[in-house]
């Protein structure tokens, strides 16, 4: 008896496993909150950001007298950023440019050289939408989404608005699918030690 109540403890808890995964906290970034400045307007030098599992959000303003918000984000190893989603958008239809760039640094004026891996524009029409799938079309086949590795350099910009244009971007990364996987491991035991 004491076995069938250890057996159905345990399958409940691997099911709520497989079915309510544990959501952890992310790293969200707010421009110009206490402990985080102004974002970088220097590709040499992209503020960074490391990611962790979840929903990671970035929130800052652009576009007036040519204010970039340029970034780097590490994403931890062994996962991957699966979408980019616009939360909130400011500034009307006025349209903002982001660009992607693989590494740590963004060498240049992706203006004037065309170096990146992946780019769009978004404006209010894109409020709820995922823009990493615009970003990795636009990349002539140098990215594909999900993101993964490690490191990637981006450059936001808003040229067009008189005044700042507010932003927020949710950076998505899934928990490891370990968890899951010791959750359908253990159902696997227990139906099999049903049967002997």
């Amino acid at each position: 008896m004491r076995g069938h109540a250890t057996a159905w403890i345990l399958s409940v808890f691997f099911t709520a496993l497989l079915f309510n995964p544990i959501t952890a906290k992310a790293a969200d970034y707010t421009e110009g909150a206490p402990g985080q400045p102004d974002l970088s307007g220097n590709g040499a030098t992209p503020t960074n950001w490391n990611l962790t599992a979840g929903s990671n959000t970035l929130t800052g303003t652009t576009g007036n007298s040519g204010d970039t918000d340029i970034f780097h984000i590490s994403i931890p190893a062994g996962m991957q950023v699966s979408e980019i989603k616009l939360n909130s958008y400011g500034a009307g239809f006025d349209l903002t440019f982001v660009g992607m760039k693989v590494g740590s640094t963004w060498p240049g004026d992706p203006n004037l050289d065309g170096l990146t891996n992946g780019w769009t524009h978004f404006n209010t029409s894109h409020v709820s939408t995922n823009i990493l799938d615009d970003i990795v079309a636009n990349s002539g086949g140098t990215s594909s989404a999900p993101l993964s590795g490690s490191d990637y350099t981006f450059w936001i910009q808003n040229a067009t608005a008189s005044t700042p244009t507010a932003y927020s971007l949710s950076f998505a990364v899934p928990e490891p699918t370990t968890l899951s996987a010791l959750g359908l491991g253990g159902l696997a035991l227990l139906s099999r030690r049903r049967r002997v």
